[in-house]
């Protein structure tokens, strides 16, 4: 009887045990699995020539490159392990292109006719288009894969274009990660113009 008892109460203490061994990974389980900790931001401010500055927030570890031109500005943006992604941002501004040249239904029709000439270069299918609403405007863009001229891989491409007041901000992302796609995508989506 004594021995059933012990039996019995050991049982116990081992059911209590394995319970207090799952409350304590249940615990850890949402920490352990969670999805990544989002990264710190930070705001940077890009001079447009003779058009104030260009404000936007990205991921404080990207290392960014300016490429300045007459009536553009491009930032290059290596992103992950080793710059394993890379984000162009380029801003364009053409006083002599007429007013409403960057609006929503320009672009979706520029865009629709990228997205068609590279599904047809790579005999894929064609990409939709999503929406992107910015601080000042509207756009589009498309993820798509491609095979990479030089080494042959699998890449993926994600471009679009946003209206930004009287300019037009293009961006290419060529990331196989989608924490740094989705990253981007919010960079653009929250650029905003300041004049000074």
């Amino acid at each position: 009887m004594t021995q059933g008892r012990t039996a019995r109460a050991g049982g116990r203490g081992q059911a209590a045990r394995a319970a207090l061994l799952l409350a304590l990974l249940a615990g850890a389980g949402p920490a352990a699995g969670a999805e990544r900790a989002v990264e710190a931001r930070v705001t940077k401010r890009y001079p447009i020539a003779g058009h104030g500055v260009l404000v936007i927030d990205v991921p404080a570890s990207w290392k960014d490159q300016v490429v300045p031109a007459p009536n553009n500005l491009t930032i290059i943006f290596a992103a992950g392990s080793a710059g394993s992604s890379s984000i162009a941002l380029n801003l364009m501004q053409n006083p002599s292109l007429p007013k409403g040249f960057n609006s929503a239904e320009n672009i979706r029709v520029a865009l629709s006719g990228v997205a068609n000439r590279m599904a047809l270069a790579s005999n894929a299918t064609k990409p939709g288009l999503e929406s992107i609403r910015g601080t000042s405007g509207a756009g589009y863009y498309f993820s798509t894969r491609f095979h990479a001229m030089r080494s042959g891989d699998l890449t993926n491409l994600t471009q679009g274009q946003l209206g930004l007041i009287d300019m037009l901000l293009t961006f290419n992302v060529f990331s196989q990660d989608p924490d740094t796609l989705r990253d981007a995508v919010t960079m653009v989506r929250e650029a905003r113009w300041s004049d000074r």
